[in-house]
């Protein structure tokens, strides 16, 4: 969605939010295919946007999307090399425990029919309890953030597919005062019109140029000039 799969580049959102700031703010755009909330976390932790940005930050954008709790429990198979977080049972903070190809050697030195790895593994979907850890990780990734970078911002940005998970997502964010922005806020008729704003539906359901000049247009107008001004 934020890489801007399917578009050209100048297509992508990213891309139109820097054309709209023009030299005032540099964006980095840190999205890649099939990333979610573990690589954002574990690229904090790892140092990864320490060692890229050369400028104070002033803002910092995570755009959510449900399936994002999929992918940090590896429950499709994205990526076998992806970072691995798991609640601290005394703490409940998100504790990085390697990569999720690490297992293939434990599943052979424990008793399959006991063990919590395959029953990870046998899940189809992630579940509100999931959501948990989720949170867990958005605020880990925003408290390192602002500790870091006292002055900066961090906000979210939900694609509030109207479903029982992002529901629950929604709520536990803002219980915890996350400064959210709902799509169903920014693009008002996007899930009445849903193939307005697709590059190809049913088949391709990733933003196309339209939707995502559509959400660059909101961050522009409501998320960096408007905060940015109380800033400077």
């Amino acid at each position: 969605v934020t890489f801007g799969y399917g578009l050209n580049d100048h297509e992508a959102m990213p891309y139109i939010v820097q054309k709209g700031v023009n030299n005032k703010y540099k964006i980095y755009d840190f999205a890649f295919e099939g990333y979610g909330t573990h690589q954002m976390l574990s690229a904090i932790e790892h140092h990864l946007v320490d060692s890229i940005v050369k400028f104070e930050p002033k803002l910092f954008i995570y755009s959510i999307i449900p399936n994002h709790i999929n992918r940090l429990l590896n429950l499709k198979r994205w990526g076998s090399h992806d970072p691995k977080y798991i609640l601290d049972p005394k703490t409940n903070d998100p504790l990085f425990v390697g990569n999720f190809d690490d297992q293939k050697k434990e599943i052979f030195e424990i008793k399959i029919k006991k063990s919590e790895i395959v029953k990870l593994f046998s899940k189809k979907r992630a579940n509100l309890a999931d959501v948990k850890l989720f949170t867990a990780m958005v605020l880990k990734s925003k408290k390192i953030l602002l500790k870091k970078y006292p002055h900066s911002e961090f906000q979210v940005i939900v694609w509030n597919v109207p479903d029982e998970l992002t529901k629950e997502i929604i709520k536990q964010l803002r219980s915890n005062n996350l400064k959210i922005h709902l799509i169903g806020d920014m693009i008002p008729d996007y899930f009445k019109n849903v193939t307005k704003y697709v590059i190809r539906y049913p088949n391709e359901m990733h933003p196309n140029y339209v939707c995502t000049k559509k959400v660059a247009d909101y961050i522009l107008n409501h998320i960096i000039q408007m905060p940015m001004a109380n800033l400077n």
